[in-house]
């Protein structure tokens, strides 16, 4: 199983990121650990405080450092109770608004099984070939984060990707963008640990 699970609670007023890199919440993180193993899923993959670079989440990375020790807290506290979890490192493709470059996020080698990256249809659209291009071959794009794992001896994640509804923004029903992505996995299969097909209205 693959699980996004949040660093910080969204509606609980109070709590940090900072706190959390002070060790403040280990022992919530030792109990989730003792629960999921509970439940036989002690080998899950863990999407934690995913898509931080962007600002959407009371989680965002606008403090790399204190945002990487956070996440080596949570990861040694829950390791105690549940050392066969498996912990992906999840950014939003491209350079995104909350933190411009994920890479001063990262909490180490150590801490980190996979390299995820989420990208849809929609930014840029890719209803256009220049717009899958751009997808594939821009900075922080696909081929920079699987060459970010590759140099760091893990495998690449997918752990969303899709078609967004063009009523919301530009992608939409795009039969070539779903060969592209299919491409793009095939050549890179040796390197790619997971990817999940995200089924909504995104």
């Amino acid at each position: 199983m693959a699980f996004g699970v949040a660093m910080l609670p969204e509606d609980v007023p109070g709590v940090s990121l900072q706190s959390c890199a002070n060790g403040s919440y280990d022992g919530y993180w030792r109990e989730f650990g003792r629960v999921i193993s509970s439940y036989g899923l002690g080998n899950s993959i863990i999407r934690l405080g995913w898509e931080f670079n962007g600002n959407w989440y009371v989680w965002q990375a606008s403090n790399p450092a204190i945002w990487a020790q956070c996440w080596r807290q949570i990861v040694s506290s829950a390791r105690s109770a549940a050392s066969g979890l498996q912990w992906d490192w999840n950014v939003e493709r491209g350079v995104s608004s909350g933190l411009a470059n994920p890479e001063l996020a990262y909490p180490g080698d150590a801490f980190v099984s996979t390299i995820g990256v989420d990208s849809y249809d929609s930014w840029p659209p890719a209803t256009l070939a220049v717009g899958w291009q751009s997808q594939l071959k821009d900075k922080q794009g696909l081929e920079y984060w699987l060459a970010f794992a590759k140099k760091h001896g893990k495998q690449l994640a997918i752990p969303e990707w899709g078609n967004v509804d063009t009523g919301k923004s530009a992608g939409g029903d795009d039969p070539q963008y779903v060969r592209d992505m299919r491409t793009f996995f095939a050549a890179n299969a040796a390197e790619i640990a997971f990817e999940c097909n995200f089924q909504g209205t995104a």
